[in-house]
Formats: structure tokens, sequence, C-alpha cells
């Protein structure tokens, strides 16, 4: 019970590349009991974590090696099958990830692209695995150059769900131009998108996760440059 913190957390994947960087997590825990299977945490704090998502040329993302791999099934000897233990139960009055630097990159394309989101800040309210407990949500992104996004809404681990009201404004498009580059002869010179919608989470009854997204969307200073007949 109490604060417990650790400073300069360092992430890496098997290739040395660097996927998370947090100078300081502060964690307060307000109570722990084992025998009971249960948790709680007071507030836990992510403080100027950066993250960088990578997609690799050979498709696959940077923090895939991180995750455990599946192991060749083995058939146990036969036995008596021991009771299921219930869940460790947990909650977290308060999440929050100050000033998060996220950089998203894709190798695949013949011109990589590369795409920086900071500062965002997210804070999450009574997150919990108690059946049908929601949590509230909130993202709020603003850079320098005038780009926003923003998220508002509720999530939930049992069942996994989420539904989220996202805006975002004034997003620079330039960097799409990796993916234009092979298929189209022109060059963005500007355009900046817009978005605001409804974001929703949930899983079938086959169990697959389904995202959907109910919106509108447009595209302003829009500007290109005809390679072909220049």
């Amino acid at each position: 019970k109490g604060p417990v913190r650790f400073a300069g957390v360092e992430l890496d994947g098997p290739d040395g590349g660097r996927i998370v960087r947090l100078p300081s997590l502060a964690v307060d825990i307000s109570s722990i009991d084992v025998f009971a299977r249960r948790a709680r945490f007071s507030s836990i704090v992510f403080d100027r974590p950066d993250v960088q998502l990578v997609r690799k040329k050979d498709g696959t993302m940077n923090f895939m090696a991180l995750l455990p791999g599946k192991r060749a099934a083995q058939k146990p000897p036969a036995q008596a099958k021991p009771a299921a233990s219930p869940a460790f139960a947990f909650g977290v009055d308060s999440i929050a990830l100050d000033k998060v630097g996220l950089t998203v990159s894709d190798l695949t394309p013949a011109s990589p692209f590369k795409k920086s989101f900071n500062p965002i800040d997210v804070s999450i309210k009574g997150l919990s695995n108690a059946a049908g407990k929601a949590a509230e949500l909130s993202v709020a992104f603003r850079n320098r150059a005038g780009e926003r996004l923003s998220a508002d809404g509720t999530l939930s681990i049992n069942p996994v769900g989420a539904k989220i009201k996202v805006a975002a404004g004034n997003i620079d498009i330039r960097p799409v131009q990796a993916y234009l580059d092979g298929f189209l002869r022109l060059t963005l010179r500007s355009g900046r998108a817009s978005a605001s919608g409804d974001l929703a989470l949930s899983r079938t009854a086959g169990g697959a996760m389904l995202i959907t997204y109910r919106g509108g969307s447009s595209l302003s200073r829009f500007s290109t440059i005809d390679n072909l007949n220049k």
C-alpha cells in the first residue's frame, strides 16, 4: 500500500530499436489482497512517455516480437480437471498519460511514411475488469502547427467494448505522399483533413472484434503538382 515510483523505463525490440521511453511512472496502491485475488490502485501516472510504432519492411510491427508466441500444442496426461480459479479483480480510480509523444512509421512504401503526434494527454477514470463496468476516457492532442484531435467516451474490459466520440481537425496530409508514389504522378503540396464521428468497439457472437465508425470528413487547402505535365 502506498506510492511506488519507477524512473528511466526503457523498452526496446530484439533488433535494438526503441519502442518506449518513459522518464517516470508513479503508481499509488490502495490495496492488494493476494488471497482474495483483488487489487485497487488510486492512480497510475505515466509522465512524458515516448512511443515509437514502426511497421517494418516485412510488414510486421516492431512491438509484435515482445508479445508471447504460440507454443506447440501438447496433449496433457489424463487427470482430473481442477476447479477454475476466480479471475484476479482489479480497479484503478485514475490513469493519466501526460504529454505523450507518439511517432508512427511505415517502412513498407518506397518512400517511408512517418507522422508524429506530440503532445497527447490521456485520462482514464474508473477502469476495472468487473463485469459491465465502464471507464471514462478522454484524449486530447494539439500541436503548434494547429493539428488537433480529441476522443471522449467510455471503454470497458469485461466485456471488451468502447463508445467514443472522436474529432480531428487541421491534420496535415502531406506524409500520405508515401502511399501515392508509384501509383499517381502527383505531389501533395498541401492539404488539411478534418473529421468527426462516433467510434464503437465490440465483440461479435463468434468472438471477433468489431470496429465501426459513423461520421463525416472534409479536406481543405488541398493542392497538388502534376508531375507528368509540369
